[in-house]
Protein backbone atom coordinates (compact mmCIF):
# COMPACT_ATOMS: atom_id res chain seq x y z
CA UNK A 1 0.00 0.00 0.00
CA UNK A 2 3.10 2.46 0.95
CA UNK A 3 4.19 1.94 -2.84
CA UNK A 4 0.67 2.45 -4.20
CA UNK A 5 0.61 5.78 -2.27
CA UNK A 6 3.92 6.84 -3.55
CA UNK A 7 3.20 6.17 -7.00
CA UNK A 8 -0.25 8.27 -7.13
CA UNK A 9 1.43 10.81 -5.65
CA UNK A 10 4.51 10.87 -7.78
CA UNK A 11 1.82 10.76 -10.79
CA UNK A 12 -0.65 12.97 -9.97
CA UNK A 13 1.64 15.82 -9.37
CA UNK A 14 0.66 18.11 -11.53
CA UNK A 15 -2.26 17.84 -13.87
CA UNK A 16 -1.79 15.62 -16.96
CA UNK A 17 -3.94 17.22 -20.09
CA UNK A 18 -3.65 15.26 -23.30
CA UNK A 19 -0.32 16.95 -24.82
CA UNK A 20 0.47 18.49 -21.63
CA UNK A 21 4.21 19.15 -20.25
CA UNK A 22 2.46 17.35 -17.21
CA UNK A 23 1.45 14.32 -19.02
CA UNK A 24 4.98 14.23 -20.59
CA UNK A 25 6.86 14.28 -17.05
CA UNK A 26 4.63 11.58 -15.66
CA UNK A 27 4.50 9.03 -18.16
CA UNK A 28 8.52 9.52 -18.68
CA UNK A 29 8.29 8.73 -14.69
CA UNK A 30 6.42 5.47 -15.60
CA UNK A 31 9.07 4.64 -18.45
CA UNK A 32 11.83 5.05 -16.16
CA UNK A 33 9.95 3.01 -13.39
CA UNK A 34 9.09 -0.07 -15.52
CA UNK A 35 12.72 -0.08 -17.40
CA UNK A 36 13.69 -0.81 -13.68
CA UNK A 37 11.32 -3.12 -13.68
CA UNK A 38 12.99 -4.94 -16.31
CA UNK A 39 10.38 -4.03 -19.39
CA UNK A 40 11.22 -3.12 -22.32
CA UNK A 41 10.12 0.38 -23.27
CA UNK A 42 9.42 2.27 -26.04
CA UNK A 43 6.02 5.12 -27.32
CA UNK A 44 3.86 5.22 -30.06
CA UNK A 45 2.68 9.10 -31.44
CA UNK A 46 -0.80 8.56 -33.47
CA UNK A 47 -3.43 11.39 -34.12
CA UNK A 48 -6.18 11.96 -32.75
CA UNK A 49 -9.67 13.74 -33.26
CA UNK A 50 -10.00 16.99 -31.16
CA UNK A 51 -13.51 17.79 -32.18
CA UNK A 52 -15.77 14.63 -30.89
CA UNK A 53 -13.90 14.41 -27.87
CA UNK A 54 -14.06 17.70 -26.30
CA UNK A 55 -17.06 18.80 -27.72
CA UNK A 56 -19.92 16.11 -28.46
CA UNK A 57 -21.17 15.59 -25.16
CA UNK A 58 -21.45 19.72 -24.78
CA UNK A 59 -23.23 19.72 -28.05
CA UNK A 60 -25.47 17.21 -27.03
CA UNK A 61 -26.55 19.12 -23.73
CA UNK A 62 -26.81 22.42 -26.77
CA UNK A 63 -29.10 20.48 -28.42
CA UNK A 64 -30.99 19.18 -25.71
CA UNK A 65 -31.09 22.16 -23.82
CA UNK A 66 -32.52 24.17 -27.10
CA UNK A 67 -35.54 21.57 -27.41
CA UNK A 68 -36.61 21.99 -23.79
CA UNK A 69 -36.33 25.60 -24.71
CA UNK A 70 -38.64 25.63 -27.47
CA UNK A 71 -41.15 23.52 -24.89
CA UNK A 72 -40.91 25.97 -22.31
CA UNK A 73 -41.93 28.85 -24.77
CA UNK A 74 -44.93 26.54 -25.52
CA UNK A 75 -46.62 25.83 -22.40
CA UNK A 76 -48.64 29.25 -22.16
CA UNK A 77 -50.72 27.30 -25.22
CA UNK A 78 -53.02 24.73 -24.85
CA UNK A 79 -51.18 22.16 -27.51
CA UNK A 80 -47.67 21.89 -26.46
CA UNK A 81 -47.54 18.23 -27.74
CA UNK A 82 -48.11 19.67 -31.34
CA UNK A 83 -44.36 21.66 -30.59
CA UNK A 84 -42.71 18.43 -29.55
CA UNK A 85 -43.94 16.73 -33.09
CA UNK A 86 -43.04 19.17 -35.27
CA UNK A 87 -39.44 19.45 -33.38
CA UNK A 88 -39.68 15.93 -33.76
CA UNK A 89 -38.38 17.02 -37.79
CA UNK A 90 -35.10 17.50 -36.30
CA UNK A 91 -34.24 14.29 -34.05
CA UNK A 92 -32.52 12.84 -36.84
CA UNK A 93 -29.19 15.06 -35.91
CA UNK A 94 -29.47 13.02 -32.98
CA UNK A 95 -28.11 9.91 -34.32
CA UNK A 96 -26.06 11.44 -37.43
CA UNK A 97 -24.29 13.64 -35.01
CA UNK A 98 -23.61 10.21 -33.22
CA UNK A 99 -22.60 8.31 -36.02
CA UNK A 100 -20.31 11.48 -37.56
CA UNK A 101 -18.42 11.52 -33.96
CA UNK A 102 -18.33 8.15 -33.87
CA UNK A 103 -16.55 8.15 -37.29
CA UNK A 104 -14.24 10.80 -36.67
CA UNK A 105 -12.52 9.31 -32.94
CA UNK A 106 -12.11 5.35 -34.89
CA UNK A 107 -11.29 7.38 -38.19
CA UNK A 108 -9.62 10.86 -37.13
CA UNK A 109 -9.21 13.10 -39.97
CA UNK A 110 -9.85 16.45 -38.59
CA UNK A 111 -8.84 19.18 -36.25
CA UNK A 112 -5.78 16.57 -35.60
CA UNK A 113 -3.95 16.78 -32.31
CA UNK A 114 -0.64 14.07 -31.54
CA UNK A 115 -0.32 12.21 -28.52
CA UNK A 116 1.46 9.12 -27.23
CA UNK A 117 0.82 6.02 -25.81
CA UNK A 118 3.43 4.27 -23.75
CA UNK A 119 3.64 0.53 -24.56
CA UNK A 120 6.26 -1.94 -22.19
CA UNK A 121 6.75 -5.73 -22.24
CA UNK A 122 8.87 -8.52 -20.44
CA UNK A 123 9.21 -11.93 -20.77
CA UNK A 124 8.08 -12.47 -24.10
CA UNK A 125 5.03 -11.89 -26.64
CA UNK A 126 2.34 -11.17 -23.76
CA UNK A 127 -0.73 -12.72 -23.56
CA UNK A 128 -1.90 -10.32 -21.22
CA UNK A 129 -2.09 -6.65 -21.12
CA UNK A 130 -2.65 -4.20 -18.09
CA UNK A 131 -4.07 -0.75 -19.10
CA UNK A 132 -4.48 2.08 -17.57
CA UNK A 133 -4.62 6.18 -19.13
CA UNK A 134 -2.51 8.76 -18.14
CA UNK A 135 -3.94 11.74 -19.21
CA UNK A 136 -6.55 13.28 -16.88
CA UNK A 137 -9.24 16.35 -17.15
CA UNK A 138 -11.54 18.97 -15.62
CA UNK A 139 -14.72 19.89 -16.24
CA UNK A 140 -17.05 22.61 -14.67
CA UNK A 141 -19.26 19.71 -12.83
CA UNK A 142 -18.16 16.12 -11.93
CA UNK A 143 -18.19 12.85 -13.14
CA UNK A 144 -21.53 12.17 -11.06
CA UNK A 145 -23.47 15.23 -12.36
CA UNK A 146 -22.80 14.97 -15.82
CA UNK A 147 -24.01 11.33 -15.78
CA UNK A 148 -26.96 12.34 -13.81
CA UNK A 149 -28.06 14.93 -16.59
CA UNK A 150 -27.27 13.01 -19.81
CA UNK A 151 -29.55 10.26 -18.03
CA UNK A 152 -32.14 13.37 -17.14
CA UNK A 153 -32.03 15.00 -20.09
CA UNK A 154 -32.44 11.80 -22.47
CA UNK A 155 -35.04 10.45 -20.34
CA UNK A 156 -37.27 14.15 -20.24
CA UNK A 157 -36.94 14.12 -24.05
CA UNK A 158 -37.68 10.41 -24.57
CA UNK A 159 -40.80 10.96 -22.20
CA UNK A 160 -42.22 14.43 -23.87
CA UNK A 161 -42.43 12.69 -27.40
CA UNK A 162 -44.33 9.62 -26.08
CA UNK A 163 -47.10 11.57 -23.84
CA UNK A 164 -47.32 13.68 -27.58
CA UNK A 165 -48.76 10.87 -28.75
CA UNK A 166 -51.01 9.64 -25.15
CA UNK A 167 -54.11 12.35 -24.83
CA UNK A 168 -54.80 10.82 -21.45
CA UNK A 169 -50.64 12.26 -20.65
CA UNK A 170 -50.84 15.66 -22.53
CA UNK A 171 -54.30 16.25 -21.48
CA UNK A 172 -52.59 17.06 -18.06
CA UNK A 173 -51.63 20.37 -19.35
CA UNK A 174 -49.01 22.05 -17.44
CA UNK A 175 -49.12 19.70 -14.49
CA UNK A 176 -47.37 17.40 -16.52
CA UNK A 177 -45.48 19.76 -19.51
CA UNK A 178 -43.89 22.25 -16.57
CA UNK A 179 -41.77 19.76 -14.32
CA UNK A 180 -40.58 17.35 -17.03
CA UNK A 181 -39.49 20.62 -19.22
CA UNK A 182 -37.31 21.99 -16.30
CA UNK A 183 -35.82 18.85 -15.40
CA UNK A 184 -34.99 18.07 -18.71
CA UNK A 185 -33.35 21.54 -18.89
CA UNK A 186 -31.90 21.15 -15.49
CA UNK A 187 -29.92 17.75 -17.17
CA UNK A 188 -29.12 19.73 -20.39
CA UNK A 189 -27.48 22.27 -19.00
CA UNK A 190 -25.26 20.16 -16.92
CA UNK A 191 -24.36 18.08 -19.75
CA UNK A 192 -23.75 21.91 -21.43
CA UNK A 193 -21.13 22.63 -19.02
CA UNK A 194 -19.19 19.32 -19.67
CA UNK A 195 -16.46 20.64 -21.18
CA UNK A 196 -12.69 19.25 -20.59
CA UNK A 197 -9.84 21.61 -18.80
CA UNK A 198 -6.66 20.92 -17.20
CA UNK A 199 -7.75 21.62 -13.52
CA UNK A 200 -7.82 18.57 -12.27
CA UNK A 201 -4.22 16.55 -11.08
CA UNK A 202 -6.24 13.32 -11.51
CA UNK A 203 -5.29 11.13 -8.50
CA UNK A 204 -7.95 9.30 -8.60
CA UNK A 205 -8.85 9.14 -12.57
CA UNK A 206 -6.23 8.20 -13.36
CA UNK A 207 -3.28 7.81 -11.24
CA UNK A 208 -4.51 4.92 -9.26
CA UNK A 209 -4.89 3.19 -12.30
CA UNK A 210 -1.36 3.58 -13.51
CA UNK A 211 -0.13 2.89 -9.99
CA UNK A 212 -2.26 -0.53 -10.15
CA UNK A 213 -1.20 -1.46 -13.50
CA UNK A 214 2.39 -0.91 -13.35
CA UNK A 215 2.39 -2.88 -9.77
CA UNK A 216 1.01 -5.51 -10.83
CA UNK A 217 3.22 -5.89 -14.00
CA UNK A 218 6.49 -5.48 -11.27
CA UNK A 219 4.56 -7.60 -9.39
CA UNK A 220 4.11 -10.59 -12.24
CA UNK A 221 6.63 -13.49 -12.09
CA UNK A 222 9.61 -12.76 -14.35
CA UNK A 223 8.82 -15.85 -16.78
CA UNK A 224 5.54 -14.61 -17.48
CA UNK A 225 5.27 -12.53 -20.87
CA UNK A 226 3.72 -10.00 -19.84
CA UNK A 227 2.74 -6.08 -21.72
CA UNK A 228 1.93 -3.10 -20.42
CA UNK A 229 -0.26 -0.03 -22.26
CA UNK A 230 -0.64 3.36 -20.95
CA UNK A 231 -2.75 4.86 -22.99
CA UNK A 232 -3.65 8.91 -23.72
CA UNK A 233 -5.90 11.06 -24.78
CA UNK A 234 -8.59 8.39 -23.49
CA UNK A 235 -10.11 11.45 -21.64
CA UNK A 236 -10.89 12.43 -25.17
CA UNK A 237 -12.96 9.99 -26.54
CA UNK A 238 -10.49 6.83 -25.77
CA UNK A 239 -7.95 8.22 -28.37
CA UNK A 240 -5.13 6.14 -27.64
CA UNK A 241 -6.88 2.61 -26.61
CA UNK A 242 -8.22 3.29 -30.60
CA UNK A 243 -5.06 4.24 -31.78
CA UNK A 244 -3.67 1.08 -30.40
CA UNK A 245 -6.70 -1.25 -32.13
CA UNK A 246 -6.31 0.52 -35.49
CA UNK A 247 -2.97 0.86 -35.92
CA UNK A 248 -0.97 -1.38 -33.72
CA UNK A 249 -2.79 -4.01 -32.02
CA UNK A 250 -1.50 -6.58 -34.59
CA UNK A 251 1.85 -5.64 -34.06
CA UNK A 252 2.15 -6.53 -30.13
CA UNK A 253 -1.10 -9.25 -30.25
CA UNK A 254 -0.14 -13.07 -30.54
CA UNK A 255 -1.50 -15.86 -31.49
CA UNK A 256 -3.06 -16.88 -28.09
CA UNK A 257 -5.90 -15.19 -26.71
CA UNK A 258 -5.86 -11.47 -26.13
CA UNK A 259 -6.52 -10.54 -22.65
CA UNK A 260 -6.82 -6.89 -21.45
CA UNK A 261 -6.76 -6.14 -18.47
CA UNK A 262 -8.05 -2.20 -17.73
CA UNK A 263 -7.52 0.14 -14.30
CA UNK A 264 -9.26 2.72 -14.11
CA UNK A 265 -10.47 4.92 -10.89
CA UNK A 266 -9.47 2.63 -7.73
CA UNK A 267 -10.57 4.78 -4.73
CA UNK A 268 -10.10 3.78 -0.83
CA UNK A 269 -14.12 3.23 -0.31
CA UNK A 270 -16.64 1.15 -2.04
CA UNK A 271 -16.75 -2.37 -3.60
CA UNK A 272 -14.20 -3.65 -6.20
CA UNK A 273 -15.67 -3.86 -9.37
CA UNK A 274 -15.28 -5.19 -12.79
CA UNK A 275 -16.99 -3.96 -15.80
CA UNK A 276 -17.48 -6.27 -18.26
CA UNK A 277 -20.54 -8.29 -19.68
CA UNK A 278 -21.30 -10.94 -17.14
CA UNK A 279 -20.84 -13.66 -19.52
CA UNK A 280 -16.97 -12.22 -20.25
CA UNK A 281 -14.95 -15.22 -19.75
CA UNK A 282 -11.95 -13.15 -18.17
CA UNK A 283 -14.32 -11.93 -15.46
CA UNK A 284 -15.02 -15.21 -14.74
CA UNK A 285 -11.68 -15.91 -13.88
CA UNK A 286 -10.77 -12.43 -12.55
CA UNK A 287 -13.95 -13.13 -10.03
CA UNK A 288 -12.04 -16.88 -9.26
CA UNK A 289 -8.73 -15.29 -8.88
CA UNK A 290 -10.25 -12.42 -6.31
CA UNK A 291 -12.04 -15.30 -3.93
CA UNK A 292 -8.72 -17.39 -3.84
CA UNK A 293 -7.60 -13.94 -2.32
CA UNK A 294 -9.87 -13.53 -0.30
CA UNK A 295 -11.38 -10.52 -1.78
CA UNK A 296 -15.02 -10.41 -3.28
CA UNK A 297 -15.11 -8.91 -7.10
CA UNK A 298 -18.38 -7.79 -8.24
CA UNK A 299 -18.80 -8.24 -12.04
CA UNK A 300 -21.47 -5.39 -13.72
CA UNK A 301 -21.74 -3.01 -17.06
CA UNK A 302 -20.12 -0.43 -17.64
CA UNK A 303 -22.79 2.60 -16.17
CA UNK A 304 -23.98 4.73 -18.69
CA UNK A 305 -22.20 7.99 -19.65
CA UNK A 306 -18.67 6.24 -18.08
CA UNK A 307 -15.91 5.93 -21.11
CA UNK A 308 -13.54 2.67 -20.32
CA UNK A 309 -10.43 2.44 -22.44
CA UNK A 310 -11.71 -1.46 -21.88
CA UNK A 311 -14.40 -0.90 -24.31
CA UNK A 312 -12.89 0.04 -27.97
CA UNK A 313 -11.12 -3.08 -27.00
CA UNK A 314 -13.61 -5.29 -26.49
CA UNK A 315 -15.72 -4.11 -29.71
CA UNK A 316 -12.45 -5.47 -31.63
CA UNK A 317 -12.04 -9.04 -30.50
CA UNK A 318 -10.06 -8.43 -27.19
CA UNK A 319 -11.47 -10.09 -23.89
CA UNK A 320 -11.41 -6.48 -22.13
CA UNK A 321 -12.40 -5.62 -19.05
CA UNK A 322 -11.87 -2.67 -16.49
CA UNK A 323 -11.35 -3.04 -12.74
CA UNK A 324 -12.39 -0.19 -10.51
CA UNK A 325 -13.50 0.53 -7.06
CA UNK A 326 -15.67 3.30 -5.91
CA UNK A 327 -19.16 4.49 -4.79
CA UNK A 328 -21.31 8.11 -5.37
CA UNK A 329 -18.80 9.65 -3.40
CA UNK A 330 -15.91 8.77 -5.79
CA UNK A 331 -18.19 9.87 -8.96
CA UNK A 332 -18.58 13.22 -7.42
CA UNK A 333 -15.14 14.55 -7.40
CA UNK A 334 -13.69 12.90 -10.41
CA UNK A 335 -12.86 15.51 -12.84
CA UNK A 336 -12.91 18.12 -10.43
CA UNK A 337 -10.10 19.94 -8.87
CA UNK A 338 -10.77 18.29 -5.76
CA UNK A 339 -9.30 14.58 -7.19
CA UNK A 340 -6.30 15.21 -5.53
CA UNK A 341 -4.12 12.29 -4.06
CA UNK A 342 -4.26 13.41 -0.17
CA UNK A 343 -7.61 12.02 -0.73
CA UNK A 344 -6.07 8.38 -1.28
CA UNK A 345 -4.31 6.59 0.73
CA UNK A 346 -3.99 3.25 -1.99
CA UNK A 347 -5.95 0.87 -0.65
CA UNK A 348 -8.06 0.39 -3.17
CA UNK A 349 -5.00 0.37 -5.63
CA UNK A 350 -3.71 -2.54 -3.29
CA UNK A 351 -6.73 -4.50 -3.23
CA UNK A 352 -7.04 -5.01 -6.99
CA UNK A 353 -3.32 -5.27 -7.38
CA UNK A 354 -3.37 -8.24 -4.92
CA UNK A 355 -6.55 -9.62 -7.31
CA UNK A 356 -4.81 -9.01 -10.83
CA UNK A 357 -1.48 -10.50 -9.66
CA UNK A 358 -3.05 -13.51 -7.92
CA UNK A 359 -4.68 -14.59 -11.94
CA UNK A 360 -1.33 -14.00 -13.77
CA UNK A 361 -0.06 -16.61 -11.38
CA UNK A 362 -2.51 -18.58 -12.43
CA UNK A 363 -2.49 -17.48 -16.38
CA UNK A 364 1.07 -17.83 -16.32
Amino acid sequence: MREAKRLIDRIAETPRGAGTEGEARARKFCADYLMRAGFAVTEEEFSYAALPGRWAVPLFGLLSLTWFAVLGAALDRTVPEQTVRAAMVFLPLLPILYLAAKRMVRRPRFMLRRARNLIAVRGGAPRVWLMAHLDSKSQPVPMLVRIGGILLASSAMLLTIVASFIPRVYDLGNAFWVPVTIAGAAGSLAVLLSTVGNRSPGALDNASGVAAAMLTAANTPTGTPVGVLLTGAEELGLAGAWAWVRDQAERHATRHTKYAINFDGLDDVGALTCMSDPDNPLAGQLRLAASRAGADLRVRKVVPGIMVDSSALSRSDWDAVTISKGNFSTLARIHTPGDSPDRLTGTGVAEAVEVVTNFMEREG
